[in-house]
């Protein structure tokens, strides 16, 4: 089955939330949508219902569609599933016998000249597709659903941590350090620095969505 209208809408639509472009709370007007991307709006409503099963939309009876808000307890749920299957994919990564390491290897090429260069937008896909190339081979497709859901939980959070000062350094030296252990074949230990890798960016995730929480749980239906 190919990509449908829904399908593009979806995707679009969910990157203006993971970019910002929507901000948390922000209202989600299906006739500027359709008007905007070009679409009726059916696929407007199917790809809205999509990201309102994600966590990234909330659908409010009577009053409309809007951007969630970031939760800091939704964060360290999403993240402690995260951290538990990605440890688990890191040490079964590192002990297969025929394993794509030269993806892994050249990933951090490439990350290294994005960080070197301040390419955050940049820094932040080779991010995503590190832990990817590592996710995808070690992962059942039921494990890889499920990361998916918490990456889209996460996105908007991890990527406005990425332009504070020293971040991107951080992180590579994180992946260096799993991708040494990798290299090396060495499962535990490879689980161990992805637990503390992902351990330290759930904590400063939370310490993220605590500030930029609205403290009422509520939002304006107006």
């Amino acid at each position: 089955m190919g990509v449908t209208k829904t399908d593009l809408v979806y995707t679009a639509l969910r990157e203006m939330i993971l970019s910002g472009d929507l901000p948390p709370g922000a209202a989600i007007s299906k006739g500027e949508l359709a008007e905007k991307l070009n679409a009726s709006r059916q696929p407007i409503s199917g790809a809205v219902d999509r990201l309102a099963f994600e966590g990234l939309v909330e659908i409010v009876p009577q009053h409309g569609s809007f951007v969630s808000q970031l939760d800091a307890t939704a964060i360290a749920d999403w993240f402690m599933i995260r951290t538990a299957l990605e440890a688990e994919c890191a040490a079964r990564f590192a002990e297969a016998n025929e394993r794509p390491t030269e993806a892994l290897e050249r990933n951090l090429r490439y990350q290294r000249v994005a960080a070197d260069a301040g390419d955050v937008t940049g820094f932040y896909e080779l991010d995503v597709e590190f832990h990817r190339i590592i996710t995808e081979f070690s992962a059942s497709e039921m494990a890889q659903s499920m990361l998916r859901q918490a990456q889209a939980n996460l996105d908007r959070a991890r990527r406005a941590l990425l332009p504070n000062p020293g971040q991107p350094a951080r992180t590579l030296a994180a992946h260096e350090g799993i991708f040494e252990a990798i290299s090396s074949s060495k499962g535990a230990k490879s689980a161990k620095l992805m637990r503390s890798h992902l351990t330290e960016v759930a904590d400063l995730l939370q310490a993220f969505a605590q500030v930029n929480t609205d403290p009422s749980g509520k939002r304006a239906l107006g």
